[in-house]
């Protein structure tokens, strides 16, 4: 089927999947957005993120 993207937050390893790491980032950099620079996101974000396959 294809890959597909998550975010994995500590305690949660399922929820709204992406299809893909850009779509991914650009909803979660909502929520952040406020509480970090952009540079700061991209370091937090990239061991967060998830692949799987469908």
């Amino acid at each position: 089927m294809g890959k597909k993207y998550y975010y994995k937050e500590e305690g949660a390893e399922k929820g709204a999947r992406f299809s893909s790491i850009e779509e991914l980032k650009q909803a979660i950099w909502e929520l952040f957005k406020d509480k970090m620079s952009k540079e700061e996101f991209e370091n937090f974000i990239k061991d967060k993120i998830v692949e799987v396959e469908e």
